[in-house]
C-alpha cells in the first residue's frame, strides 16, 4: 500500500479532498437554488478552492467547533463571491445540509463496509486520491441533470422570502447539532466501543432520521414561504399594471377633453384663441411627460 509520508503529501491531499468536494456540491446546490453555474463556472471554481483551503486547519478541530465555523465560513464565502442576497445565501447553506447525506453514506460504507478506520484512511495514498470520487463523481452528474433539466428547489422569487427567526431557529439548530453528532461518529479519530455492524448501522440510521425529518420540514417552511413571496411578487405587479391602467384611462379622458375643444375652436374660426390654447397644451403635455416638441 502507498502511504503518505510527508506532510506536503498530507495538506495537498487534504486540500485535493475538500477542493473538489466544495466545487462538485456547490454545483449541484447552486443549480437547485436557481444560479446559473455554466456562466459563472469561475466563481464556482473560486469559491471551491478557498473553502478547500479554509477547511485543512480546520480539520484538526473538536467536530462541534469546526461545523460551526465552516456553516459560518461558507456563508461568507457564498455570499461574498457569488453576490448573493441574504435569504438566497440561507438557501443555499440549506441545501448544502440537505445533500450532506450522500458523502456520509459513502463514508459509512467505506468505514463500516470495509472496515477501514479514519487513521488508516488518512495514511492512505489510494484511497485519498479515489475515495472522494466515489461520491463527488454521482454529485457531479446529479448536478448536470438538474442544469439541463432545469429541477429548482427554488427561483428567482425565493429573493423576497421573509422567514421569521423564530421560526426557523429551532430547526436549524437541531439540524447542525445532529450534524455534529453525525460527523462525530463517523470522522471521530478514536474507535467506537460499539456492537456489530449490525447496532451500528441501526444506530447511524437512527441517527439520521431525525437529521432527515429536519430537514423535510425546514424544505416545507421554506416552499411555503417560497410560495407565499411568489404570490406576493405576483399581487404587486398586478396592482402596478392596474395603477398603469388607470393612468393611461385617466390621460386618454383629458386628451378627448382636449381634442373636443380644439375641435369646437376650429369650426368657429377662433384662430387667435385656438392659438393660444395649443401653446398652452404644448407646455401641459411637456410638463406631464417631459418631451419637447419640434416647431
Amino acid at each position: 500500500m502507498i502511504e503518505v509520508d510527508s506532510l506536503a503529501w498530507y495538506v495537498g491531499l487534504f486540500f485535493y479532498h475538500f477542493t473538489i468536494d466544495n466545487t462538485v456540491g456547490q454545483a449541484l446546490v447552486l443549480t437547485l437554488c436557481g444560479y446559473d453555474i455554466r456562466k459563472n463556472w469561475r466563481r464556482v471554481l473560486l469559491a471551491g478552492v478557498i473553502l478547500g483551503a479554509v477547511n485543512i486547519p480546520l480539520f484538526s478541530l473538536p467536530q462541534a467547533l469546526r461545523t460551526v465555523i465552516w456553516m459560518m465560513v461558507t456563508y461568507a464565502v457564498v455570499k461574498s463571491v457569488f453576490r448573493l442576497s441574504t435569504t438566497r445565501t440561507f438557501l443555499v447553506l440549506f441545501t448544502c445540509l440537505a445533500t450532506v447525506p450522500i458523502a456520509w453514506s459513502a463514508c459509512f460504507i467505506l468505514r463500516y463496509g470495509f472496515d477501514v478506520s479514519l487513521a488508516q484512511f488518512l495514511v492512505s495514498l489510494p484511497l485519498r486520491l479515489l475515495f472522494p470520487l466515489s461520491y463527488d463523481v454521482p454529485i457531479a452528474l446529479l448536478a448536470y441533470v438538474c442544469y439541463h433539466k432545469r429541477w429548482r428547489l427554488f427561483g428567482e422569487e425565493a429573493d423576497c422570502l421573509s422567514i421569521p427567526l423564530k421560526i426557523a431557529l429551532p430547526p436549524a439548530v437541531q439540524v447542525v447539532l445532529l450534524g455534529i453528532t453525525l460527523n462525530e461518529f463517523l470522522f471521530s479519530p478514536t474507535p467506537h466501543d460499539l456492537p456489530p455492524w449490525t447496532v451500528e448501522f441501526l444506530t447511524l440510521f437512527l441517527m439520521s432520521v431525525p437529521w432527515l425529518l429536519s430537514i423535510f420540514f425546514l424544505w416545507r417552511m421554506l416552499s411555503v414561504a417560497n410560495r407565499e413571496a411568489s404570490t406576493a411578487a405576483q399581487e404587486k405587479l398586478t396592482a402596478a399594471m392596474l395603477r398603469e391602467a388607470d393612468a393611461v384611462r385617466s390621460q386618454r379622458h383629458d386628451f378627448n377633453n382636449h381634442l373636443q375643444i380644439i375641435v369646437g375652436l376650429a369650426r368657429e374660426g377662433r384662430r387667435k384663441e385656438l392659438a393660444l390654447y395649443l401653446e398652452a397644451f404644448k407646455q401641459d403635455v411637456q410638463k406631464t411627460i417631459g418631451v419637447s416638441f419640434r416647431k
